[in-house]
């Protein structure tokens, strides 16, 4: 980038950073939630940067931000939304950049409606929609989230580097420096978030579609994008090979490997023909946004949810491919950038909503990466349908309205953005919203009661637990948080009772019995909780609070000795996981 292009797109740049910032601003002290305790404030594998080497995984480089983020400011919450909020920010300058190297690419410059309408400002308009776009507050918001954003930007800055590598091939500086980081990046976007599998073949895609025409032979061509199409090795590797480090990142890796083979392909297939439609909608009108949809599993395809939304979703899909066409036939920067725009949401959108099962079948969070494609179509559409008119027509804006234009249309989405935003703000409020639209979800009313506790409000804890259990009575772990809720507001006998409902249901939940040797204690009866405590250590002899228990129990029971032992247990297993 020289001098002159730079103050070029300063402007642009300030605005989208502005606009970033005032929307995400506010999120600065939100708590963790959700899935921010598993991957962050429980996740001792990232409080020792030691355990970072070698690199491995397909999560590696989200666990290593949050790592390094422990690092400097421990489990303070302001720098774990900073960062998400500098990666958006980053993203959304990726975009704009992204897209000004599309309109600059050999194809496009021979398109000869390029003069019709001031496309030139299709970029600052579809990375402004990304930017403001409120679908995107999950992604952000969501300190876990930053597995999708993070990849997204690795995704975006190979894809920035492919072009300035192909653009400067036969002259130019730097292309051997961006042909050299462009399957690095690659690898670092797989080595995030399994959505970047696709990131290789776009790069091809792009090779194949936009250099029509140059001098470089299709052989050298194919020769060159070897690097990048090799990097599509990493996620496979990981996977399905290797084994990642830490208990969560193993955990997780155990997790997706069972969801392949037990998860119908079928049935997720189909559902997702119904969740592409509904994510379409939220692009489209980002009304009643839900942390975790109560959505239905279908197993029909003449279901006419199911065959209604193939018609349409097949609809658009051959439409993309159809302006492709035409516009590289005859090159039309309008037809071919929205036929990008198409192809982009559904080869981004197709690794987590095509065959591949998912335990979740729908979260905002995966809309991050193909929104991108959808602003661009969008902000396509918008501009040719003035080039139209102005050709019909004698109406005409200068470049100021334009700017104003796009300025007043991202305003009502940001605004949208805050509202959505100040819904994270508590974790009561969070879950409040989530149970209204998802009330037969037991996740919701779980981390609802649990806010509720938090708060030392216990009988409306322990309702939401009881409701939890009304969808769920098989649900040991929502016994056990139902028992420890009687126990806090003073009812021993409840709570134990609920203990041993859970031990009924899963006689190995280490939990249930450690809880229930402690109601023991309460009670006066030593014996019974030690007994409780001791088969509690046959499930898990490293738990420390088992180990403390025993400590207090066997102490008094004036057996100082097996008392001692049970304390240095405790103090090795707290040391161990600092």
């Amino acid at each position: 980038m020289n001098a002159k292009t730079a103050r070029h797109w300063f402007p642009q740049i300030i605005i989208l950073l502005s606009a970033t910032f005032a929307i995400y601003s506010g999120t600065i002290n939100y708590p963790f939630c959700f899935d921010d305790f598993m991957y962050v404030t429980e996740n001792y594998f990232i409080r020792d940067l030691s355990n970072f080497w070698p690199p491995s995984g397909t999560r590696y480089f989200g666990y290593l931000s949050f790592a390094l983020n422990y690092r400097l400011g421990g489990l303070e919450t302001s720098g774990y939304h900073a960062v998400n909020i500098l990666i958006h920010g980053a993203n959304s300058i990726m975009a704009f950049m992204l897209m000004r190297s599309l309109f600059k690419s050999n194809l496009f410059k021979r398109c000869a409606d390029c003069n019709g309408a001031p496309f030139f400002f299709i970029p600052f308009a579809a990375s402004l929609l990304f930017a403001a776009h409120p679908v995107q507050t999950e992604a952000v918001t969501y300190i876990t989230q930053r597995f999708a954003s993070l990849a997204t930007l690795f995704y975006l800055l190979t894809l920035v580097l492919y072009f300035r590598w192909r653009s400067s091939l036969e002259s130019g500086r730097f292309r051997i420096a961006a042909y050299a980081l462009m399957p690095v990046l690659a690898v670092f976007a797989q080595m995030t978030k399994e959505i970047s599998f696709t990131l290789p073949f776009m790069a091809v895609f792009f090779e194949l579609l936009l250099f029509k025409g140059t001098t470089l032979p299709f052989k050298k061509r194919v020769i060159y994008m070897l690097p990048m199409l090799a990097s599509a090795l990493t996620i496979p590797m990981f996977l399905l090979a290797w084994q990642e480090s830490g208990e969560i990142a193993e955990m997780i890796r155990a997790l997706q490997v069972k969801e392949l083979s037990t998860l119908s392909r079928h049935d997720y297939l189909l559902t997702q023909l119904a969740v592409m439609v509904t994510y379409l909608r939220l692009l489209v009108m980002p009304i009643n946004q839900n942390f975790d949809y109560e959505y239905p599993i279908y197993d029909s395809f003449t279901h006419p949810h199911v065959f209604l939304s193939f018609i349409f979703i097949i609809g658009i899909f051959i439409s993309g491919i159809a302006l492709l066409y035409s516009g590289y036939r005859k090159p039309s920067l309008s037809r071919l950038a929205a036929g990008i725009g198409i192809i982009w949401f559904f080869a981004t959108i197709s690794v987590e909503s095509s065959v591949i099962p998912i335990q979740h079948v729908i979260f905002e969070h995966r809309l991050y990466l193909p929104s991108a494609g959808a602003a661009l179509f969008f902000s396509t559409a918008f501009f040719s349908l003035y080039g139209i008119l102005r050709t019909r027509t004698s109406f005409t804006l200068k470049p100021f309205h334009f700017s104003m234009a796009i300025l007043l249309a991202a305003a009502p989405l940001g605004s949208a953005a805050i509202y959505r935003n100040a819904v994270w703000k508590d974790p009561v409020t969070l879950y409040e919203d989530l149970v209204k639209k998802s009330p037969g979800k037991v996740p919701g009313h779980v981390f609802l009661a649990r806010a509720y506790a938090g708060r030392g409000e216990f009988d409306k804890a322990i309702a939401e637990f009881q409701m939890a259990l009304r969808i769920d009575p098989k649900d040991a772990d929502a016994r056990v948080e139902l028992g420890n809720a009687y126990n806090d507001a003073g009812m021993v006998d409840e709570a134990m009772q609920e203990y041993r409902h859970a031990i009924e249901i899963r006689p190995g939940h280490v939990f249930a019995r450690n809880n229930l040797g402690s109601s023991y204690l309460v009670q006066g009866r030593p014996d019974e909780a030690i007994a409780e405590y001791l088969q509690a250590l046959r499930l898990d002899n490293a738990n420390a609070e088992t180990h403390y228990n025993l400590w207090v129990a066997y102490t008094n029971k004036g057996k100082p000795l097996k008392a001692q032992a049970h304390y240095q247990r405790y103090l090795a297993v707290k040391d161990k996981r600092k």
